[in-house]
């Protein structure tokens, strides 16, 4: 991050649930005053209380602080089906701003987010824009892909990704059915965005060639509970991805078949190892996950903190550096563009 970057102006997070707190508190840690924003009394009541930050009620509020303060950037935090809105104001308004994945939930809004995007390089306006990609963070992912970079294994030629936890431990603090992931109208149904995001990075262009999606169990949920994906990468391997909401126990792994070795990958252990036949298992060496500075309440996604504190400084960073770049969601709009 930048030394010079002037720490007296304000960063605004809209949405103050479990991913807007977590986004205040970096801003916090590194000593930027944040504006909180939330539809919800609740919300704005705890971000008040436990936080020690400014937080507003209703968006005229929010529109005059804007006008009147010196905003660095907004982080929107709230459902995916309401992310648009605010991703349209700050387009409007020429706003930094940083959206979680998926940025948006049809197709015909990310014709709308090409639409901006083509006007911004028409209008050669520097404005810095990010879309959350947290697991590129991942020391796990980085290590696989310097490893395969390196030569260090030889080229995948297939992959398989599992990632499962029962959706009602998602959230255990609140109804499972007011969390996004539960409902299409919400912007749910989109979750494996996150898995495909980290296959790109390190696999490139890809085409969906098979979807399944079923809801199986007595979830009072209107997406899915169990979903299976089939790619196939341009300059990789062909990828199977099962998610589900059912296992009590959560699971987020991937094995990489070579023609020379097998190479099996545990996010939430934070663990890889390679089998070359013959008995022969290596384990790789992976840098630590550092959770000094933010830690979950649950122990098997401690690991996933310092990824998305890792995105906001990045993003941080970026504006500082006034870095207009429009790559991050130019990827993100051609994934869905894929999915959807």
């Amino acid at each position: 991050m930048s030394e010079n970057f002037d720490k007296t102006k304000a960063f605004i997070v809209i949405g103050l649930g479990s991913m807007g707190t977590r986004r205040v508190k970096h801003c916090l840690e590194q000593k930027y005053e944040v504006i909180g924003y939330d539809v919800r009394y609740d919300r704005t009541q705890k971000a008040r209380n436990e936080l020690q930050i400014q937080v507003v009620e209703n968006f005229l509020e929010l529109e005059n602080i804007i006008k009147t303060r010196d905003v660095s950037g907004v982080f929107i935090d709230v459902p995916p089906a309401e992310h648009f809105r605010y991703m349209q104001y700050c387009f409007d308004k020429n706003i930094n701003f940083f959206v979680e994945q998926p940025a948006v939930h049809t197709q015909t809004l990310v014709k709308l987010c090409q639409n901006y995007a083509n006007e911004l390089r028409y209008r050669k306006q520097s404005m810095t824009i990010q879309v959350s990609c947290n697991l590129r963070k991942s020391k796990l992912v980085n290590k696989l892909r310097d490893m395969i970079q390196k030569h260090e294994v030889s080229t995948p030629v297939y992959a398989h990704v599992e990632c499962a936890e029962y959706l009602p431990d998602w959230h255990p603090y609140e109804p499972y059915t007011d969390y996004y992931p539960s409902s299409k109208n919400m912007g749910g149904g989109l979750d494996v965005i996150c898995d495909i995001d980290w296959l790109s990075y390190l696999f490139g262009m890809f085409r969906i060639v098979d979807k399944r999606e079923y809801h199986k169990s007595k979830l009072m949920i209107d997406t899915y509970d169990v979903m299976h994906y089939t790619l196939e990468f341009a300059a990789g391997p062909l990828v199977t991805i099962y998610e589900d909401f059912l296992q009590r126990t959560p699971e987020h792994t991937v094995k990489l078949v070579t023609p020379n070795q097998v190479i099996f990958a545990d996010f939430i252990n934070n663990t890889i190892r390679i089998n070359e036949g013959e008995g022969k298992d290596k384990l790789i060496e992976i840098e630590p996950v550092d959770c000094s500075k933010f830690s979950s309440n649950d122990k098997n996604w401690n690991w996933v903190e310092e990824t998305y504190y890792l995105e906001t400084l990045e993003f941080i960073s970026r504006v500082s550096r006034k870095d207009t770049s429009l790559t991050s969601l130019n990827n993100e709009l051609y994934k869905l563009t894929q999915l959807l």
